[in-house]
């Protein structure tokens, strides 16, 4: 018989996935472009770290920029909040903060962590970073 048991459990209807959406995946691109484009500004005027303290602080820096990344690839709802407060943050203080030198790269990095930003406040996107409020059923206080 193929006929369907009409008391089988039901079925999922979308397949649950662990894979961030793909807006979650161009912000974390973006970011890190905007990342590379200033790190090749600095390497193409200042040159390569010359010492070992400043080859550790580049070491130390993208570090931090790694485990950021890969913060926002992975889900985290504050370091998504962070992102967008310090883009806010650097809106407000662009005026006073542009270089002499550099200011189109300056800007076109600005422009790319808004852009990745708004990415992240997407409706696809906020659903990554919400925690999981399922139904979850719980046992019964004192069966076992």
């Amino acid at each position: 018989m193929t006929d369907k048991n009409p008391y089988a459990a039901p079925t999922a209807a979308a397949p649950l996935t662990t894979a961030p959406p793909r807006v979650v995946m161009a912000s974390v691109a973006i970011h890190a472009a905007s990342f590379a484009l200033g790190f090749g500004h600095t390497f193409v005027t200042k040159g390569l770290p010359d010492s070992a303290g400043r080859i550790f602080a580049w070491l130390v820096v993208f570090s931090i920029i790694y485990f950021y990344l890969r913060a926002i690839y992975l889900g985290s709802n504050w370091i998504r909040w962070l992102s967008i407060f310090l883009t806010a943050l650097g809106i407000i203080a662009l005026p006073w903060s542009l270089p002499t030198t550099g200011k189109a790269i300056y800007i076109t990095q600005e422009i790319m962590v808004i852009v990745s930003c708004i990415l992240l406040l997407l409706p696809s996107s906020a659903r990554w970073y919400r925690p999981n409020n399922s139904f979850k059923p719980k046992p019964l206080r004192g069966s076992a």
